[in-house]
């Protein structure tokens, strides 16, 4: 199935055109989301065997979503932004922060495997080998840097509501936001 296309659709008219934009920006994401499952999370990824595949399929993935042309002018946003004071803008940074999370995901375990082989005196196994045999020290801060990106992503995809007038917004799968 294909990106979405704003100049393609034919919508009712009797809908907002904000609802609408908002929903083409949500449906890009969604099909970016199953790229990175796809890519990262699938039988046949190798990112915990291959650290240069898993940083390179990062930097792909943060090369779709990064400048915001997927994004319609009025849902635009930088990262360092409070976050948004409506529903639709909320919805939508909070996805974008959660396809952020999924992508660094990987880079977050490589390190915490890394740490507990240390720790426990279990020496260094997979995927913690990949901070030694073979990985350059720039490669090594690369996946340092992917893992801050992780961190921040999940602390932002946490806050995307919390500027919403009237209290606490309903969520439909409380179990699901709190697992991710």
């Amino acid at each position: 199935m294909p990106y979405p296309s704003f100049g393609e659709w034919n919508v009712d008219e009797s809908l907002p055109a904000r609802v609408v934009s908002s929903y083409g920006a949500q449906l890009y994401l969604r099909k970016h989301l199953n790229w990175i499952h796809r890519e990262f999370y699938s039988i046949d990824s190798n990112i915990s065997s291959d650290p240069v595949s898993a940083i390179e399929k990062a930097y792909k993935a943060r090369s779709m979503v990064e400048g915001m042309e997927w994004c319609p002018p009025e849902f635009k946003f930088e990262e360092v932004e409070e976050p948004a004071d409506d529903i639709l803008s909320a919805r939508l940074r909070a996805q974008y922060w959660g396809a952020q999370v999924i992508t660094y995901r990987p880079f977050i375990k490589m390190i915490l495997d890394s740490s507990h082989s240390i720790a426990t005196g279990a020496g260094v196994s997979e995927p913690a080998s990949v901070f030694h045999a073979g990985l350059s020290a720039p490669r090594i801060q690369h996946v340092i840097d992917l893992a801050a990106k992780g961190i921040r992503a999940l602390v932002e995809s946490t806050r995307a509501f919390h500027n919403l007038p009237g209290g606490r917004p309903i969520i439909t799968n409380v179990f699901g936001t709190a697992h991710a």
